[in-house]
């Protein structure tokens, strides 16, 4: 295990787990647990794997965000998995490759899009594990907050990468140097998809992220759970940046609700060049 302290004081583990069957296996649960010298957990956080299947023998990683580390003596890492079975093929993908970037503070963020090219909504996981000599260095994940409909590319950042920047420090590399490996899980839903207006009325620039602040207004006639999903364009349509949102409480058949997207800002760039893209989707069950 490799660990780093994040800035909100939680202590992020950096591991990999193997499969030791001979055959494939789809990781069900995961969980990290801080024990003291008389063998009592004293903390303990999920884990996010985000490999869909385990091949026989293969390392992957894991990444897990503990609340607290006070009088954890070792860590123990328990795990479910269940027998793989032949299937379709994978329903989610990513589309090209993972850019990493800076933002003006120095800090690496990765942008991408990803797919569901399968005729139902997808709940989608997506791991970059950045290496540099062939050393693991940091593991950075982003969730969809709910799904990505049938059919739809959306683009996302992972703006968390926990010991990055102290690894390329101690070995006067660059983020050119870095090797970028992706892992991708996904899982099948009952959500529907419902049709969901967003209009952005305010965004500024405070530090290295960008601030958008608009509403999203629920036209039909059934509840549903706004997602909003931004992403910033340079002029020749390169990826620059991407933000994902999805306020908790459900917007009614004619109502509205605020949202606010944080997205992290590329070192460099004029963002009164770039050109906004903003859509949005509601979600029921």
């Amino acid at each position: 295990l490799d660990s780093h302290w994040l800035p909100d004081e939680r202590l992020s583990l950096l591991g990999s787990v193997v499969n030791p069957f001979r055959r494939p296996v789809v990781p069900s649960a995961l969980i990290a647990v801080g024990m003291d010298d008389q063998e009592r957990p004293m903390t303990y956080a999920p884990a996010a794997l985000p490999a869909g299947h385990l091949r026989p023998g293969e390392p992957v990683p894991f990444r897990a965000d503990v609340p607290s580390a006070d009088d954890v003596s070792e860590w123990v890492i328990v795990g479910h998995a269940i027998p793989s079975t032949p299937g379709d093929g994978p329903a989610v993908a990513l589309q090209g490759e993972l850019s990493i970037r800076r933002d003006p503070q120095g800090q690496l963020f990765a942008v991408g899009r990803i797919s569901n090219g399968s005729d139902a909504p997808q709940w989608a996981q997506v791991g970059a594990l950045l290496s540099l000599r062939e050393q693991w260095v940091s593991l950075g994940v982003f969730e969809t907050p709910t799904v990505i409909p049938a059919g739809a590319s959306l683009p996302f950042a992972i703006d968390i990468f926990p010991g990055a920047e102290e690894e390329l420090a101690e070995h006067e590399a660059d983020r050119g140097d870095l090797e970028v490996e992706p892992f991708l899980r996904e899982a099948g839903t009952t959500a529907v998809v419902r049709e969901i207006d967003a209009e952005v009325r305010r965004f500024e620039v405070i530090g290295s992220r960008l601030y958008l602040r608009g509403v999203a207004r629920n036209p039909g006639t059934t509840a549903a759970r706004a997602c909003i999903v931004a992403a910033v364009l340079s002029d020749e349509g390169d990826l620059l940046t991407a933000g994902w949102t999805a306020p908790a409480e459900t917007v009614p058949p004619g109502g509205e609700a605020p949202f606010m997207l944080v997205l992290p800002v590329p070192d460099g760039v004029n963002l009164s060049l770039a050109e906004f893209d903003v859509q949005a989707f509601g979600v029921s069950e």
